[in-house]
């Protein structure tokens, strides 16, 4: 057992670029978004490259580790010799990113970054910009149900389809990365003033509800019912099983005034997003989520326990750390489960996810 709930993580943070202003948003005139779902300057330059994007944050806590960063590809801009433009407009934000459609990235990456676009379109409601079109993965019910929390029209949203290239005519929006763990703040705090009123995290979790997570698939807790028999005993607070079911908006609501969480590594675990800034998370992690291969930089996911030889070392997914730690400013503490992979189910043991728990909700004995 490896209980760990002091070290500082590293983030996992993008360089400024070229084409940034102070709303942490990148204009390009005359950009588009490639056909591979890249955003691109009129030249073909992609702005991710621009901005240094960063790839596999999940790393040790002291750790930073990147993978190359993808080669980009020239291509010429709308009007020339390019790929077929089925969807031009005057302006686009790219908010699409790989696995966007996944619920963590789309809370965690996707969401603060249309809250930097809001931000950026409340400075220039009295200058008579045009229009902004959101470019965004609709392969989740969460994209668009999230875009209606906050108050934008279904006539915003662009879903986009492999293999089409959206142009603009005026500029291209792109808002700088918020990869897992490294969320940038600014964009964190316009997400959650972005929310109405009723979503907004409450001032205090102190009083709140325990949610402790019981998953349906991969990472299960074994022993879920003995853990939440503990639970009950050691914290003096109400629990309640949190299974993700639901809409977004009860998702929401069942943080934003609660007092931590305790679970197994999974994409609930990224609603702490919308909790107060005193709430706390007790994860139990598997301790060999990512591998290292011979030859290869880097981490790779390790979906299978018995991994060739190829394969050495063992490391957990710290992106709810370093998102906890310093993205939120909120208590966390996680209790690892020794080669355990990505897929498996975790046994912890129970007084260790009592430990962990009591940290996380500010319980002292």
């Amino acid at each position: 057992m490896n209980v760990n709930r002091s070290a500082p993580a590293s983030i996992c943070a993008g360089s400024g670029g070229g084409y940034s202003n102070s709303s942490g948003v990148l204009r390009a005139p005359g950009g588009f978004v490639d056909a591979a779902g890249w955003a691109r300057t009129r030249s073909g330059y992609a702005l991710a490259a621009t901005t240094g994007l960063m790839d596999a944050c999940g790393t040790l806590a002291e750790r930073l580790v990147t993978l190359p960063t993808r080669t980009s590809r020239p291509e010429v801009a709308c009007g020339e010799n390019r790929p077929p433009c089925t969807s031009c407009h005057d302006r686009v934000a790219a908010l699409f990113a790989a696995n966007s459609h996944k619920f963590f990235h789309w809370v965690v990456e996707s969401l603060p970054r249309l809250a930097s676009v809001l931000a950026l379109l409340a400075t220039e409601r009295d200058g008579g910009a045009s229009p902004v079109r959101l470019l965004v993965s609709c392969k989740s019910r969460y994209a668009r149900e999230s875009i209606e929390l906050l108050g934008l029209p279904s006539s915003a949203v662009l879903c986009r389809r492999d293999k089409v290239t959206y142009s603009t005519a005026k500029q291209l929006l792109w808002p700088l990365p918020s990869p897992c763990g490294g969320v940038r703040l600014a964009a964190l705090r316009s997400l959650r003033t972005a929310l109405p009123p009723p979503l907004r995290p409450a001032q205090t979790g102190v009083l709140g509800t325990v949610l402790v997570h019981k998953r349906q698939q991969h990472r299960r807790l074994t022993n879920h019912d003995e853990v939440v028999f503990a639970l009950r005993e050691a914290l003096p607070a109400m629990l309640r099983e949190f299974d993700g079911v639901g809409s977004l908006r009860d998702q929401i609501t069942a943080f934003r005034g609660a007092r931590c969480q305790v679970g197994p590594h999974g994409a609930g675990l990224s609603l702490m997003v919308f909790a107060p800034a005193d709430f706390g998370t007790a994860e139990v992690s598997p301790g060999a989520y990512f591998v290292r291969l011979a030859g290869k930089p880097g981490l790779h996911l390790n979906r299978n326990r018995n991994r060739s030889a190829h394969a050495f070392g063992g490391e957990p997914n710290a992106c709810y750390r370093g998102l906890a730690d310093t993205g939120l400013g909120q208590r966390y503490a996680w209790l690892l489960v020794a080669g355990a992979t990505a897929n498996s189910d975790l046994t912890p043991d129970v007084d260790g996810v009592v430990e962990i728990a009591r940290h996380a909700c500010n319980v002292v004995i």
